[in-house]
């Protein structure tokens, strides 16, 4: 087993080799299409994916870039429950402006501006430590406030989490119209105070 080998540019899909986009933001954009089930982009990607030569076995084609966005790392193929699916604690879409700087902070990379190997950018983004606001968010995210015993801490967890929530978990539950109502003017009248 080589422990290090240059990042695969190709893919074998039925017996025939097909040179596939390696680059990073093809590989999030995947990950985000798969998470809203948008199979009209995932599609289009799948396209983009293989330089629009589809392999003409297409489920053959979607597992083998399936395995490419795993880094050829085989997952548990069980099937969890709904409780058992971890929470996500970060999504590319709503996270862009963290992620942008925690790879300019650790890495000294500019993601904008930089032509990037899925693979490599998988080892990089797996490997940011909590030095960057990035992972620090995640953190808040993911932390279990059961089972924090001191109460001021889970307090400040739990406001912390609802500040960095993601859009998917930001939905409010109102006893009435009246609470919902006066929770806007509140949030209005916050983002005033800011300008």
């Amino acid at each position: 087993m080589m422990l290090y080998k240059d990042h695969p540019d190709a893919l074998s899909v039925g017996g025939k080799t097909y040179a596939v986009d390696t680059d990073f933001r093809l590989m999030m954009r995947f990950e985000l299409a798969v998470q809203h089930d948008d199979k009209e982009d995932i599609a289009k990607i799948l396209a983009e994916f293989y330089r629009y030569h589809i392999p003409e076995d297409v489920q053959s084609a979607i597992d083998a870039m399936t395995d490419f966005y795993l880094c050829g790392e085989k997952k548990d193929g069980g099937s969890p429950s709904d409780n058992s699916l971890p929470k996500r604690c970060y999504a590319f879409d709503e996270d862009r402006k963290y992620i942008t700087a925690a790879f300019r902070q650790q890495y000294g990379i500019d993601l904008v501006h930089s032509e990037m190997h899925w693979f490599e950018f998988s080892a990089l983004f797996a490997g940011l430590t909590d030095c960057t606001e990035f992972v620090k968010i995640m953190q808040y995210r993911c932390t279990d406030t059961r089972r924090i015993k001191n109460n001021a801490e889970k307090k400040r967890i739990k406001r912390l989490q609802q500040r960095y929530a993601l859009s998917e978990n930001k939905i409010k539950h109102y006893a009435n119209i009246e609470e919902r109502d006066k929770a806007m003017i509140d949030d209005l009248r916050r983002q005033l105070m800011k300008r």
